[in-house]
């Protein structure tokens, strides 16, 4: 999500109508956090619905992919509102 605006209305304007937005991503637990790979700003899960919703998706559901004890990543679900 480099730009993050840009890119969700372009995705918006070539869904289909009712069509679904699936995001898998790496959420975290508290804010300020960085992805280990590139070192970038994680979202919350609080601020991903926020971003979604500014641009016009509804949140539909969030299924929890366990990669190991410590590690997990979520698939999100939004539909356009």
């Amino acid at each position: 999500f480099t730009h993050q605006a840009d890119m969700l209305q372009s995705i918006q304007r070539n869904l289909k109508p009712n069509g679904t937005v699936f995001v898998w991503e790496e959420i975290a637990a508290k804010p300020n956090r960085k992805h280990k790979g590139c070192r970038k700003p994680m979202l919350t899960d609080e601020s991903l619905r926020q971003l979604l919703a500014e641009n016009g998706f509804q949140f539909a559901d969030r299924i929890t992919i366990e990669h190991s004890e410590n590690e997990r990543s979520y698939v999100y679900l939004f539909r356009l509102k």
